[in-house]
């Protein structure tokens, strides 16, 4: 394998753990299906094969090959740092919008009072990141105004 091609069995392991993960996805359905035996055997066979992964480019980088992602950037902190606040910025969407549907579906409040339930938390992020984050490119009226929009 040349040096600047792709890793395809590397690209076929990256794969395999995911796809362990995703029928294991249907446990959002598990209470209706009454909990079936593969829905945490999904979740178990995810880990090997995410493991599996790792060691194979392990081995691809020992052999002077060109691996699928490059594990030694994670030894800089800058990029534990953005791929930290990537996950961040997937999950904390994700969290409010089951949560929502949760209030609506299991606590049994509409939609506007299952909103409405969030606005504190809104104003008190806007409030404290807001103003954090301003602060330092701007004092006064840029600070003030991120405060007056929580």
């Amino acid at each position: 394998m040349a040096a600047g091609a792709l890793d395809h069995p590397g690209r076929v392991r990256a794969r395999r753990a995911p796809a362990r993960v995703r029928p294991a996805g249907r446990l959002v359905e598990g209470r209706d299906l009454g909990w079936p035996w593969w829905a945490g055997a999904f979740l178990v066979a995810a880990v090997p094969a995410g493991a599996a992964f790792l060691a194979w480019e392990r081995r691809v980088v020992a052999a002077g090959r060109s691996p699928l992602i490059e594990l030694r950037l994670f030894a800089e902190r800058g990029f534990r740092i953005g791929v930290a606040a990537a996950v961040a910025l997937f999950v904390v969407p994700s969290f409010f919008l089951f949560l929502g549907l949760y209030l609506q579906d299991g606590g049994g409040v509409t939609p506007i009072e299952s909103g409405v339930a969030f606005a504190p938390l809104a104003a008190a992020l806007v409030w404290r990141v807001g103003a954090h984050a301003t602060a330092r490119a701007a004092r006064g009226p840029v600070a003030l105004g991120s405060r007056t929009a929580a």
